[in-house]
Parts: structure tokens; C-alpha cells; sequence
């Protein structure tokens, strides 16, 4: 299949003001995604979050409804279910939790003098002191030797702005602070792991944090568990726990939509289309066979090998998800 990318071949240009309307407030982002298909412009799009086909402001207020303007409308060919699942939490490493199963319990981790201190330590006395290294970071809070810290990336995201009434509102007594992407959180977070320390993050997946290699003997990567917040019942921003903002984050199929005149233009892509289906792991090996290219080429070259890649692997459950006759 000869396949062209759209708006542009650069990734490293995607989120260019041009393509979004110069961030102007218009909700080009992520109307576009959907205008896109609608225009004639693209033909398939394999990953929209809830977040993005529903958008709202931190308040709850609707401010772009993606279903009623185009899916409902017919504008374009809604696929549903891709098969994977996006989670936003705070989350513990795995290593930590299966020592300490009881540190997954919010009010555990508020009030055991044990796991607060090896949370404190972990973040202050490894080989980087990230309280130091972090000293001016204040959009939340500040780095504060006296209580456990929430790692966070971007302070302008809507994940990281619950993450920070969620540790009020269920009184952890933590300090959440952000060190200003997801880059700079991802080398922290890569640094602590391979310490074994206690630690407690604001991240989510499908995401590079989620593609480090932990064991290069086992390739494992690293992994780890939501704290055990109050559960959202209806998986929705609308949940009235969520409202109150007690409760964990929606887990959020990820969607796919096509081109509605796809299907008569070019059958056999619409057929891949219908059936192409991924898991959350899965997604996450090739993102981690990304993070192992060869960083001097473009970054769409890269995705292409770290594809490459996992089809070529010896991994069974990779095999099985894409050898079949739908793919």
C-alpha cells in the first residue's frame, strides 16, 4: 500500500502552528483531525482519545463535541475501538507495589511514616537530587524535603491540573510538582527505576514511559500500577466523583475514523481499516523499539523500523496480532 502522511512527513513538525490554526484558541486542535477527513484531505486516523472527540474545559463545559459535528452527522466513518486503551493515573513502579501492595492505598501512603520516607528518599538522595534539581519549579508546589513529591511533566496539562486537586481532595499530604515536559519527567523517571526506589508519578499510556527497556537481558520494560483511588464508575469526566475530582482518571478506548468515501475509492484500505485491531502492550513494544533506532534518522523513519521491527520479532503475541488476513 503506498501511503503518504498528512499534514506532513516530519514529525518533528506535527504540531506546528500551521496545521492547528496557530493555537489560536479555535479548537483546531482537535477539530482538525476530524476536518481533515471530512475535507478530503486524509483518509484514515488510528488513534482519538475520548479526550479529543469530546473535549472539554477543566470545569466539565463542552467546548468542541466531535461525535455530534461529525460522527453523528456522518461527516466521517467512525471505527470505533482500536483496540488499545489510553490510562492517566498516578502511578508507583511495579517493583515497589509487589513489595509493598498496601502502598497502592491512598490512605496508606497518607499516613505510612515507612513508605513517606522512602518516597522523600527516593526523589532526594540517589544520584541525582531531583528536590534540588526541581528547587524552582512552582506552578503547583515546590520541592519540600518534609513530604513525598508527585512527579508531573507539563503544568499546562489538564492531567497534571487534576493530579493536583486529586492529592488535595484526597489528602495525601504530598507536594505535585512539574519539571516542565515530558522529556525531562521521562530521564527521571528512567533514573529512579533503575535505582529501585519509591517513587510516584503523573503519566499515562500509551507512552514512551511505558517502552523503556528495564532488563536489556529480557527486554522487560518498565511497568507500573495505578494508586487505588476511588473508582470512576461511569469511565467518563462526567462521573460525579470525577466532578468532585476524587476519583481516578476515565480509562479511554483509543478510536480509529476513515475517509467516508474511502470505502468506494479504495476497498481494500477500508478493509484494513474495519479490521485493524492492536493491543495497549503491543503499541507499547513498538514504541519502545522507536526509543532503540538509530536517532540520526527522520523521526517517521524511525517509527517505520520500530514497526519493522516488531513484525520481524520472535514475540508470538506480536505475530498473532498481525498475522491474520485482515492485516
Amino acid at each position: 500500500m503506498n501511503v503518504t502522511f498528512y499534514p506532513t512527513l516530519d514529525y518533528d513538525d506535527i504540531w506546528a502552528g500551521a496545521y492547528w490554526d496557530n493555537w489560536n484558541g479555535s479548537m483546531a486542535y482537535p477539530r482538525n483531525y476530524f476536518e481533515w477527513l471530512w475535507q478530503d484531505n486524509m483518509d484514515l486516523n488510528f488513534e482519538y482519545w475520548p479526550t479529543q472527540l469530546v473535549r472539554t474545559a477543566y470545569d466539565g463545559t463542552v467546548t468542541f463535541d466531535g461525535k455530534t459535528e461529525y460522527v453523528l452527522s456522518g461527516q466521517i466513518d467512525f471505527g470505533g475501538f482500536v483496540g488499545a486503551y489510553g490510562e492517566e493515573s498516578i502511578w508507583l513502579p511495579k517493583y515497589y507495589t509487589d513489595a509493598n501492595p498496601t502502598a497502592k492505598i491512598p490512605e496508606i501512603l497518607a499516613s505510612d511514616t515507612t513508605i513517606r520516607a522512602e518516597l522523600v528518599a527516593g526523589s532526594r538522595d540517589g544520584t541525582t537530587n531531583y528536590n534540588e534539581l526541581y528547587n524552582t519549579s512552582s506552578s503547583f508546589d515546590t520541592t519540600n524535603e518534609d513530604r513525598p513529591i508527585i512527579w508531573g511533566s507539563s503544568p499546562s496539562y489538564w492531567m497534571s491540573l487534576y493530579a493536583n486537586d486529586l492529592k488535595e481532595n484526597t489528602n495525601l499530604n504530598m507536594s505535585f510538582v512539574t519539571t516542565g515536559g515530558e522529556g525531562s519527567l521521562k530521564t527521571l523517571i528512567a533514573d529512579l527505576y533503575q535505582q529501585r526506589v519509591a517513587f510516584l508519578s503523573n503519566i499515562y499510556t500509551i507512552d514512551d514511559n511505558f517502552g523503556v527497556v528495564d532488563n536489556v537481558t529480557t527486554g522487560d520494560l518498565q511497568n507500573f500500577e495505578k494508586v487505588a483511588f476511588s473508582r470512576n464508575a461511569d469511565q467518563s469526566p462526567y462521573d460525579p466523583l470525577f466532578l468532585l475530582k476524587q476519583a481516578q482518571y476515565p480509562i479511554g478506548p483509543i478510536m480509529k475514523a476513515a475517509n467516508y468515501r474511502l470505502e468506494a475509492k479504495f476497498p481494500e484500505a477500508y478493509q484494513y481499516y474495519i479490521n485493524f485491531n492492536i493491543g495497549t502492550r503491543q503499541l507499547n513494544q513498538i514504541v519502545s523499539n522507536y526509543q532503540q533506532t538509530n536517532t540520526s534518522l527522520a523521526n517517521t523513519e524511525r517509527w517505520l523500523e520500530a514497526a519493522c521491527q516488531w513484525m520481524k520479532s520472535a514475540d508470538s503475541d506480536a505475530t498473532r496480532t498481525w498475522n491474520n488476513t485482515a492485516w
